[in-house]
Protein backbone atom coordinates (compact mmCIF):
# COMPACT_ATOMS: atom_id res chain seq x y z
CA UNK A 1 0.00 0.00 0.00
CA UNK A 2 0.74 3.64 -0.10
CA UNK A 3 2.43 5.05 2.69
CA UNK A 4 2.10 9.00 3.73
CA UNK A 5 4.71 10.89 4.93
CA UNK A 6 4.86 12.07 8.78
CA UNK A 7 3.73 16.17 8.42
CA UNK A 8 4.46 18.44 11.15
CA UNK A 9 3.03 22.17 11.19
CA UNK A 10 3.93 24.69 13.66
CA UNK A 11 1.46 28.26 13.74
CA UNK A 12 3.09 31.49 13.69
CA UNK A 13 3.84 31.77 17.42
CA UNK A 14 5.12 28.20 18.32
CA UNK A 15 8.86 28.51 18.91
CA UNK A 16 8.99 25.17 16.66
CA UNK A 17 8.33 27.31 13.70
CA UNK A 18 11.69 28.55 13.30
CA UNK A 19 12.77 24.75 12.57
CA UNK A 20 10.19 24.66 9.76
CA UNK A 21 9.80 27.62 7.82
CA UNK A 22 12.07 30.49 9.66
CA UNK A 23 12.72 32.68 6.40
CA UNK A 24 8.75 32.62 6.23
CA UNK A 25 8.48 36.19 8.20
CA UNK A 26 12.14 37.22 8.08
CA UNK A 27 12.14 41.01 6.59
CA UNK A 28 15.91 40.21 6.02
CA UNK A 29 15.41 37.35 4.30
CA UNK A 30 13.14 38.88 2.16
CA UNK A 31 15.96 41.76 1.39
CA UNK A 32 18.48 39.56 0.67
CA UNK A 33 16.11 37.57 -1.87
CA UNK A 34 15.61 40.96 -3.75
CA UNK A 35 18.96 41.61 -3.78
CA UNK A 36 20.22 38.68 -4.94
CA UNK A 37 17.51 39.11 -8.09
CA UNK A 38 18.84 42.37 -8.82
CA UNK A 39 22.67 40.22 -9.22
CA UNK A 40 23.54 40.17 -13.03
CA UNK A 41 23.92 36.65 -12.12
CA UNK A 42 20.69 36.14 -11.66
CA UNK A 43 19.68 38.55 -14.30
CA UNK A 44 21.47 36.65 -16.95
CA UNK A 45 20.73 33.52 -15.81
CA UNK A 46 17.49 34.29 -15.80
CA UNK A 47 17.32 34.98 -19.57
CA UNK A 48 19.75 32.08 -20.41
CA UNK A 49 17.09 29.64 -19.00
CA UNK A 50 14.38 31.38 -20.74
CA UNK A 51 14.19 29.17 -23.81
CA UNK A 52 14.55 25.63 -21.49
CA UNK A 53 11.66 26.63 -19.48
CA UNK A 54 9.55 27.45 -22.50
CA UNK A 55 10.54 24.08 -23.71
CA UNK A 56 9.33 22.09 -20.41
CA UNK A 57 6.28 24.01 -20.37
CA UNK A 58 3.98 21.85 -23.09
CA UNK A 59 5.49 18.65 -21.49
CA UNK A 60 5.19 19.04 -17.53
CA UNK A 61 4.05 22.47 -16.76
CA UNK A 62 0.78 23.70 -18.62
CA UNK A 63 -2.33 23.66 -17.64
CA UNK A 64 -1.14 22.87 -13.97
CA UNK A 65 1.65 26.45 -13.54
CA UNK A 66 0.99 29.87 -15.02
CA UNK A 67 3.56 30.41 -17.90
CA UNK A 68 5.07 33.40 -16.70
CA UNK A 69 5.74 31.08 -13.42
CA UNK A 70 7.85 28.64 -15.34
CA UNK A 71 11.24 30.48 -14.86
CA UNK A 72 14.69 30.61 -13.26
CA UNK A 73 12.84 32.36 -10.52
CA UNK A 74 10.79 29.41 -9.25
CA UNK A 75 13.58 26.66 -10.09
CA UNK A 76 13.43 25.30 -6.95
CA UNK A 77 10.27 24.56 -6.65
CA UNK A 78 9.96 24.08 -10.62
CA UNK A 79 12.39 20.91 -10.46
CA UNK A 80 10.59 19.49 -7.47
CA UNK A 81 7.54 19.11 -9.41
CA UNK A 82 9.17 17.63 -11.99
CA UNK A 83 11.06 15.24 -9.49
CA UNK A 84 8.11 13.61 -7.95
CA UNK A 85 6.25 13.79 -11.70
CA UNK A 86 8.98 11.82 -12.98
CA UNK A 87 8.81 9.28 -10.55
CA UNK A 88 4.56 9.31 -10.22
CA UNK A 89 3.21 10.11 -13.31
CA UNK A 90 4.18 7.72 -16.28
CA UNK A 91 3.52 10.23 -18.65
CA UNK A 92 6.01 12.37 -17.40
CA UNK A 93 8.49 9.72 -16.75
CA UNK A 94 8.34 8.89 -20.72
CA UNK A 95 8.19 12.60 -22.30
CA UNK A 96 10.87 14.43 -19.67
CA UNK A 97 14.13 13.34 -20.80
CA UNK A 98 16.67 13.13 -18.06
CA UNK A 99 18.64 15.64 -19.31
CA UNK A 100 16.38 18.12 -18.38
CA UNK A 101 15.41 17.07 -15.18
CA UNK A 102 19.18 17.28 -14.59
CA UNK A 103 18.86 20.81 -15.80
CA UNK A 104 15.91 21.58 -13.53
CA UNK A 105 18.06 20.61 -10.95
CA UNK A 106 21.35 22.44 -11.66
CA UNK A 107 19.21 25.74 -12.32
CA UNK A 108 17.32 25.16 -8.91
CA UNK A 109 20.51 24.54 -7.05
CA UNK A 110 22.24 27.42 -8.62
CA UNK A 111 19.11 29.75 -7.54
CA UNK A 112 18.78 28.32 -4.45
CA UNK A 113 22.77 29.26 -3.84
CA UNK A 114 22.60 32.49 -4.48
CA UNK A 115 19.42 32.41 -1.99
CA UNK A 116 21.25 31.04 0.61
CA UNK A 117 25.00 30.70 -0.54
CA UNK A 118 27.81 32.97 0.63
CA UNK A 119 29.35 34.62 -2.49
CA UNK A 120 32.77 35.48 -1.37
CA UNK A 121 34.82 34.31 -4.59
CA UNK A 122 33.37 37.27 -7.26
CA UNK A 123 36.28 37.82 -8.42
CA UNK A 124 37.61 34.46 -9.86
CA UNK A 125 34.11 33.26 -10.73
CA UNK A 126 32.95 36.24 -12.63
CA UNK A 127 30.07 36.87 -9.61
CA UNK A 128 29.17 40.02 -7.48
CA UNK A 129 30.38 39.30 -4.10
CA UNK A 130 27.66 39.19 -1.62
CA UNK A 131 27.70 42.60 0.44
CA UNK A 132 29.32 41.87 4.24
CA UNK A 133 25.94 42.31 5.35
CA UNK A 134 24.35 39.78 2.95
CA UNK A 135 27.34 37.42 3.99
CA UNK A 136 26.44 37.52 7.50
CA UNK A 137 22.43 37.19 6.89
CA UNK A 138 22.60 34.54 5.07
CA UNK A 139 24.03 31.51 6.96
CA UNK A 140 21.26 31.89 9.76
CA UNK A 141 19.53 28.69 9.14
CA UNK A 142 22.73 27.08 9.32
CA UNK A 143 23.51 28.63 12.33
CA UNK A 144 20.03 27.77 13.40
CA UNK A 145 20.43 23.88 12.55
CA UNK A 146 23.88 23.71 14.44
CA UNK A 147 22.39 25.86 17.73
CA UNK A 148 19.62 22.73 17.42
CA UNK A 149 21.95 20.18 17.15
CA UNK A 150 24.16 21.06 19.65
CA UNK A 151 21.18 21.86 22.21
CA UNK A 152 20.17 18.46 21.46
CA UNK A 153 23.26 17.19 22.15
CA UNK A 154 23.44 18.82 25.34
CA UNK A 155 20.52 17.86 26.75
CA UNK A 156 20.90 14.24 25.74
CA UNK A 157 24.37 14.47 27.83
CA UNK A 158 22.44 16.04 30.85
CA UNK A 159 19.92 13.08 30.46
CA UNK A 160 22.53 10.72 30.40
CA UNK A 161 24.23 11.99 33.73
CA UNK A 162 20.88 12.41 35.67
CA UNK A 163 20.59 8.88 35.09
CA UNK A 164 23.70 7.80 36.32
CA UNK A 165 23.42 9.90 38.98
CA UNK A 166 20.35 8.35 40.27
CA UNK A 167 21.25 4.65 39.63
CA UNK A 168 24.52 5.19 41.60
CA UNK A 169 22.37 6.66 44.42
CA UNK A 170 20.31 3.48 44.36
Amino acid sequence: GYQYGRVETAGAADWNSVWIAGNERCPYHALSTAHQMNTTTYLNTTLASAPFYASTTPTLFRGLIPDPMVSYRHAAELYEYAAYAKLHNDTVATKLPTSSLKRLRALAAKRMWGVYGVRGTGAEAGEEDDHEWFGLMKPIAGRTFAERLVSGAVYGVLCHLRARRARCAV
